[in-house]
C-alpha cells in the first residue's frame, strides 16, 4: 500500500502583519488619538426645544503632544455601525470587499488613492453617509446612470429650475 508521508516539526506557520496604516483622513490632519477625560453639559437648556448645547470637554493627549491656547483641537467621527450596515444592505455591497479610487493627476482628496483599501473603512472613517446629497453630486450620479427613469429623475432633482424640477 501507500505508506504516509511523515513531516517533520511544524506544518504550517503563521506569521502576523500589520498592514492597516492610519486612515487617508487621519493622516491628512496628522491627527493622533486622545481620550475624552471630562465631557460636562454648560447650559440648562440642553435638549430643549431651540436650546443650545456648550459643553465642557477635557482630553488627555498622548505623551509628547503639546497643546497651546489658540491651538486648534478637532474630531474625526466614525459612522455608526448601524449605519453601515443599512447602507452596505441597502445597495447590496460586500463589507469584506477592497477598493482602489484613482484621483485625477493633482486632485486634493482625503480619500485612500491608489491602493486597494476596505470599503468597510472608508464607509466606517472616510465619508459622511448621512449628509444630503448636493446638486453636483446628483448631477454626477445622473450622470453615470443608464438613460431611463432613475437617471432623468436625479437629474430633475439636480436641476435648478422649477420646471426641471417638476
Amino acid at each position: 500500500g501507500d505508506a504516509e508521508a511523515t513531516v517533520a516539526g511544524p506544518r504550517l506557520r503563521v506569521s502576523l502583519e500589520q498592514r492597516r496604516g492610519a486612515s487617508p483622513v487621519v493622516r491628512s490632519f496628522a491627527a493622533v488619538p486622545a481620550t475624552v477625560v471630562t465631557n460636562r453639559e454648560l447650559t440648562a437648556r440642553a435638549g430643549q426645544p431651540g436650546g443650545r448645547s456648550v459643553r465642557h470637554v477635557e482630553v488627555a493627549l498622548p505623551a509628547g503632544t503639546s497643546y497651546r491656547t489658540g491651538d486648534h483641537l478637532g474630531v474625526l467621527p466614525r459612522n455608526d455601525v448601524g449605519l453601515l450596515n443599512r447602507v452596505i444592505a441597502r445597495f447590496g455591497l460586500d463589507a469584506g470587499q477592497f477598493v482602489t479610487i484613482d484621483a485625477a493627476a493633482g486632485a486634493p482628496t482625503h480619500l485612500p488613492t491608489g491602493t486597494p483599501y476596505p470599503l468597510l473603512g472608508i464607509l466606517a472613517g472616510c465619508v459622511e453617509l448621512q449628509d444630503v446629497a448636493t446638486r453636483p453630486q446628483l448631477t454626477a450620479l445622473a450622470e453615470s446612470l443608464p438613460p431611463g427613469a432613475a437617471r432623468d429623475h436625479l437629474a430633475g432633482l439636480a436641476a435648478t429650475d422649477e420646471a426641471s424640477r417638476a
